[in-house]
């Protein structure tokens, strides 16, 4: 773009009452290489536009005068709002006279060095540019896996796959996106994970807390320990799982249980490899007898959790009502619920 005379086009998607659009844009010396801050701009908008508290259109252009400028800058046009203390923010990159098409030089001499499980750290030669190396991209086939700075000629990779091989290159690039041929390029195989057999130590304090109902009980434990960490644990009745807790809690209600049944129940740890410990110590519940269910019958107040019998079955209010002929608990699920 020139400087002087300019246009500037706004699409709005939510057209809020405006107080002002500001337009402001970095300082004739300011460094295009270091991360962009607010002290990188002049702080005086050179471009100011009264919204006098109207919803814009959809579409809206301002005509500013931009000041002189040479090579890359960056202009901040601020959307000011006036039915919030907020406001919306574009950024421009703008290219002040003719166009840079020439690329950086390509990095030299990568390296790699310190290949653990999910890391490495690769190390190159610094590239050169016509007007300045912006900064650097890390290839990994044609997808990029980390972006340093122009200052910087190293990368420190994480997050790699265990035991993959990775066949990476280098690219500088410059403000005006133009990529340098790939540096050499370096191969190399992360450390294979070991393989873990061992499992988790055994939980132990197994108890019930509280008061047992008819239907369930609460259980806690003390932590197991292992060195690649608790994936979870598994409840046992007998031999039988019947519920499971994922993660490192130590706590459970287990639902769903029989009236007048007894239980004896353990606890065991597992790992992310699912290596699983031992028995916990373990503890015998017996629940309590649930409450008595009599006939329904029409034309009768039911309270919630009231319990009836029809049919053979057992069914407990889940909204308070009247009985009428026809409201049978097998025939309005909105009123009554099958007990197991």
């Amino acid at each position: 773009m020139t400087s002087g005379t300019n246009n500037f086009t706004w699409i709005f998607t939510a057209r809020h009452a405006t107080t002002s659009y500001r337009y402001f844009i970095t300082k004739p010396d300011w460094n295009p290489n270091a991360p962009l801050t607010r002290a990188q701009f002049d702080l005086t908008p050179f471009c100011t536009i009264n919204g006098n508290g109207q919803q814009p259109p959809a579409t809206l252009t301002h005509t500013c005068n931009v000041p002189q400028r040479d090579g890359y800058h960056v202009i901040l046009g601020v959307w000011d709002i006036a039915d919030t203390p907020n406001a919306w923010y574009i950024v421009i990159d703008a290219q002040f006279g003719p166009g840079d098409s020439i690329a950086p030089t390509a990095p030299t001499n990568l390296a790699v060095s310190n290949v653990g499980t999910t890391t490495a750290r690769l190390t190159w030669g610094a590239s050169t540019d016509n007007i300045a190396v912006t900064g650097y991209e890390v290839y990994n086939g044609v997808n990029v896996i980390a972006t340093v700075p122009a200052n910087q000629t190293s990368a420190n990779l994480t997050n790699l796959l265990a035991g993959t091989t990775y066949n990476l290159a280098v690219k500088a690039f410059d403000a005006s996106g133009n990529r340098s041929p790939a540096s050499n390029s370096v191969q190399f195989t992360t450390t294979q994970l070991p393989v873990d057999v061992t499992p988790p130590t055994n939980p132990t304090g197994l108890h019930v807390m509280g008061t047992p109902t008819s239907t369930s009980v609460t259980l806690m434990w003390n932590a197991s320990t292992d060195a690649s960490g608790i994936a979870g644990y598994r409840i046992y009745n007998g031999n039988t799982v019947i519920a499971t807790v994922t993660g490192t809690a130590t706590e459970k209600v287990v639902t769903g249980l029989t009236p007048n049944t007894q239980y004896t129940f353990t606890v065991r740890a597992y790992d992310p490899s699912n290596n699983e410990s031992g028995n916990s110590n373990a503890v015998t519940v017996t629940t309590p007898n649930g409450p008595s269910a009599t006939p329904w019958s029409p034309n009768t107040a039911y309270a919630v959790n009231a319990l009836v019998s029809y049919n053979g079955k057992v069914y407990k209010c889940i909204q308070a009502h009247t009985s009428l002929p026809g409201w049978e608990p097998s025939n309005v699920p909105a009123l009554w619920q099958l007990q197991p």
